[in-house]
């Protein structure tokens, strides 16, 4: 679930949204995630769920690249940007078994979990699990609360248009239903400002 009306109704204007995301330092973010966390290589198949306008596809590298938001602002996009370099898609992430054909490397929810309720993680999880390779992982970014939190991050992640905001140990432990292998990196200084991401690393292998 996420906020739409008044103010929020302007995060789903996609110039609106990727500009905000580059004013906060969104590419030292990414980067950092890439680098850290995804660690995709060559010829990898990614699938990224909620993939927005796929902002974070250049730094991937070449890899075989579907993205699926049930945004179509966003989806035309990344299309507009992207076209050569990756598949993109209309629609719910529960739609994504639709165009999957041989399994994927790797499952990037980047900015997803916490616009979703309880059930709704369960059940992406299941379907992720069902479409990774054996080797592959699910990679999830998302805000968080934690102890003795900066007030700054602490409001921001309040005032998130997702409204499923949790603590680094509840976005793992909805994933675990699925996955035996789950871990979780939290980090406060990706951004211009004070701000907690947690990325929640899931895997098939134990």
């Amino acid at each position: 679930m996420e906020k739409t009306t008044g103010a929020y109704r302007l995060t789903q204007v996609s110039a609106i949204y990727d500009f905000y995301q580059k004013a906060l330092g969104s590419h030292r973010a990414r980067n950092t995630i890439v680098s850290n966390h995804i660690r995709p290589k060559e010829n990898d198949f990614v699938l990224d769920l909620g993939c927005g306008s796929a902002e974070v596809l250049p730094f991937l590298g070449d890899v075989n690249y579907v993205g699926i938001d049930r945004n179509q602002g966003h989806i035309d996009n990344a299309k507009s940007q992207f076209a050569d370099q990756g598949i993109f898609h209309c629609g719910d992430f529960s739609d994504a078994r639709n165009f999957s054909k041989e399994g994927y490397d790797l499952i990037l929810c980047l900015g997803l979990l916490h616009h979703l309720g309880d059930k709704e993680v369960q059940d992406l999880a299941k379907l992720a699990k069902s479409l990774l390779l054996p080797d592959g992982r699910l990679i999830a970014v998302d805000p968080a609360f934690v102890e003795n939190q900066n007030p700054i991050a602490r409001k921001l992640a309040q005032w998130d248009s997702g409204q499923n905001v949790r603590m680094p140990e509840q976005y793992c432990s909805l994933l675990s239903n699925s996955f035996s292998n789950v871990s979780f990196k939290v980090y406060n200084n990706l951004l211009r400002v004070p701000y907690t991401h947690c990325i929640t690393t899931a895997q098939n292998q134990e």
